[in-house]
Parts: C-alpha cells; sequence; structure tokens
C-alpha cells in the first residue's frame, strides 16, 4: 500500500519501538531524527519532511485512550492508492518488531 499524504501530526504512544516498527514496516515510514533526550522520534514517507512525530506516554499503564469529543488525537487520516489497497494491506500477517 502506498500512502500518499499526511500532515504533520504527534502522537503519544505506550510502546515506542512497536510504534516503529509499525509505521516503518508496514506503513513505509522512515526515521529522520530521534530525540533521546526527550524521547521523540520523526518520521516521514520518502520524499517528505518529517511529518510524524512518535513520543511515549509518561505513564503508559495509566494511559487511556481519548474518549469521543476530548481532548487528544481522536484519528489520523492518510491518502491511499484505492480502497483495494487498503483491503490488501489488511489482510497481512500480524506484524512484528522482530
Amino acid at each position: 500500500m502506498q500512502l500518499k499524504r499526511i500532515g504533520h501530526v504527534l502522537l503519544r504512544v505506550r510502546n515506542l519501538e512497536r510504534s516503529r516498527a509499525f509505521y516503518t514496516t508496514i506503513l513505509g515510514f522512515e526515521v529522520m531524527e530521534q530525540d533521546p533526550e526527550h524521547g521523540g522520534l520523526f518520521m516521514a514517507l520518502p520524499g517528505h519532511a518529517h511529518t510524524l512525530d512518535l513520543f511515549p506516554v509518561a505513564d503508559p499503564d495509566g494511559a487511556q485512550p481519548p474518549m469521543a469529543g476530548g481532548l487528544g488525537v481522536q484519528h489520523v487520516a492518510f491518502q491511499v492508492d484505492s480502497e483495494e489497497a487498503l483491503t490488501d494491506c489488511l489482510l497481512l500477517p500480524r506484524w512484528t518488531t522482530t
């Protein structure tokens, strides 16, 4: 599946390495920069400036997903080639960090 566009988005994640594996292996993002001091990982689709920032949550065990209508990222939309490409991607075997 080939993603076409995304704006700049920052996501707080429970597991930075698992999230890195998903965004690089399944969606094709590249790591542009890593900020060890703050734990941030800046990513982009090939040929673009950074568009996705991943940061770990302060308390992964206590972190709750955003509630509808509440603060936080509610969703992120990606433009893809076609509905068929999206369906094919969803049928891939579950991705892993190994």
